[in-house]
């Protein structure tokens, strides 16, 4: 992928059909792998990856994408790799703060320089993606911008692919075990004891409310405590403003607010 939150659409899947079914196949390019090492970490990377997508295959396992950066491509891949698909939406206010807090500047470049993306899903967001790449704009703007152009599309997703599934993060959040099962039950999954306890795991007391600035990605969290934890680092007037610029848009998934 050349750009974040890169849109694939009939016109353009030739690029990455083949490559993506692939990786859904479990599939790996074991000879084309072992010609690209460089280091021991590369050598360490490619024997982990050699076994999983192995051990994958032969298990005949389901595979899970799990890619916020393939929101707007979402439609293909329910259409054409047949994916069941499932969006989470998080309040602009949360999100906005977690940005803010994690340093996380996005370049709007990334989706003016994809013609197929404009025409068919941001076009009416085209003169505001000029603007902000031409001027400098604080990070709470560039996260109610961004969380609009996601959100507006998740919008048309609802009434035009009903199969696609939308949940909120807070209802996850607030009751980690009944929200999972539920989701478990819709996808054709077995929630079995080893799955509660993750959840489990993953979501109670004493884990920390936030996740660390130095591992983002390792979100192994208080869920509950999480909920409220944005507050403490938006001021009152990023608060306004986040409320201002998006909540024609997030009236549609809190309707009784944050």
């Amino acid at each position: 992928m050349q750009h974040w939150y890169t849109y694939i659409c009939d016109e353009n899947q030739a690029d990455y059909l083949s490559g993506l079914q692939e990786t859904i196949r479990f599939q790996y390019h074991t000879r084309e792998e072992i010609q690209s090492l460089r280091s021991f970490k590369d050598f360490g990377r490619f024997t982990r990856d050699w076994y999983s997508f192995n051990q994958a295959r032969r298990r005949d396992l389901r595979p899970l994408i799990k890619d916020p950066f393939a929101v707007f491509s979402a439609p293909w891949f329910h259409k054409t790799l047949h994916c069941q698909v499932l969006l989470v939406v998080r309040h602009p206010a949360p999100f906005a703060s977690s940005l803010k807090r994690l340093g996380w500047s996005f370049d709007f470049n990334h989706l003016l320089a994809q013609p197929l993306l404009l025409r068919d899903r941001l076009g009416n967001y085209k003169n505001e993606l000029e603007k902000v790449t031409d001027q400098v704009v604080d990070i709470i703007d560039q996260a109610c911008l961004l969380w609009r152009i996601i959100y507006s599309n998740v919008i048309e997703y609802l009434s035009q692919y009903p199969q696609i599934k939308v949940v909120r993060h807070e209802d996850l959040s607030k009751n980690p075990l009944e929200n999972f099962q539920g989701l478990y039950e819709d996808l054709g999954l077995t929630f079995n004891p080893q799955a509660e306890t993750k959840i489990i795991e993953s979501t109670k007391p004493p884990n920390p409310k936030l996740e660390r600035r130095d591992s983002p990605h390792n979100i192994i969290i208080n869920s509950l405590e999480n909920l409220d934890s944005w507050k403490r680092y938006l001021t009152q007037d990023e608060a306004s403003r986040i409320e201002a610029q998006t909540s024609e848009i997030s009236a549609a998934f809190y309707p009784e607010g944050v």
